[in-house]
This record gives C-alpha cells, sequence and structure tokens, in this order.
C-alpha cells in the first residue's frame, strides 16, 4: 500500500519527534527495501521535516545528506549553512550516492546557489 504524501509526512514526523537517530536509520534502510516509485518525495518530505521543527543544525546536516539519496531533481532552496555543513560531512564521511546527490542538487539548483552569494 502506497502512502500519500500527507501520510508519509505524518509517519516521518512521528518518527523524527520520537529519535531522530532512528529517522535516520529508516532512510538509510528504506531505500534498499522499497522500490524508488515508494520512495518517491522522501528528499522534499525530509526538507519539510528540516524546516518545520526547531532542530539543531548537526541533525538537519544529518537528515539533508541522507535525504540526498532520494534527491530526484527538486528545486528547493537550502540554506548555506546546511549545505556547507553538509559538504563537510561529507569529506569527512563520505558515501558515493550522497556525494553524487549533492553533486545532482548543486547542479541542478546552481543557478538559485550561486545568485545569492
Amino acid at each position: 500500500m502506497k502512502l500519500k504524501p500527507i501520510e508519509r509526512f505524518t509517519f516521518l514526523e512521528k518518527i523524527l519527534t520520537r529519535n531522530t537517530s532512528s529517522l535516520i536509520d529508516f532512510l538509510k534502510n528504506l531505500k534498499s527495501t522499497c522500490p524508488m516509485d515508494m520512495c518517491e518525495g522522501i528528499f522534499s518530505l525530509i526538507h519539510e521535516l528540516n524546516i518545520s521543527h526547531d532542530l539543531n543544525i548537526q541533525i538537519k546536516t544529518r537528515l539533508f545528506v541522507q535525504s540526498l539519496l532520494y534527491y530526484r531533481n527538486e528545486k528547493i532552496d537550502i540554506s548555506a549553512s546546511l549545505l556547507l555543513n553538509s559538504m563537510v560531512l561529507l569529506t569527512h564521511c563520505p558515501n558515493n550516492e550522497q556525494v553524487l546527490g549533492l553533486a545532482n542538487y548543486v547542479f541542478f539548483n546552481e543557478n538559485e546557489i550561486f545568485s545569492e552569494h
């Protein structure tokens, strides 16, 4: 059974409010256990969670980096500090799929990213 976007958001939000590390682990395992069509929109849902909750920058960074596994050319404005922290995190703990997701994000959103700075 495929969850609707609002149901997905509510499900992910419940995990986040109970235990942030569990959400990060869930995102790691989701990709390998579900077909990609069921993972559609996860990147934008994690972005919504990041902006709608008062989380510290380390947790926001870890969630954003984990959500890069699900990036599919969405046009979403990410803060410069989150982007920089993600780059630093990925230099210390590289994951090829996440690095590729970040590269795709920067490539797809480069006009918005670099016009601000």
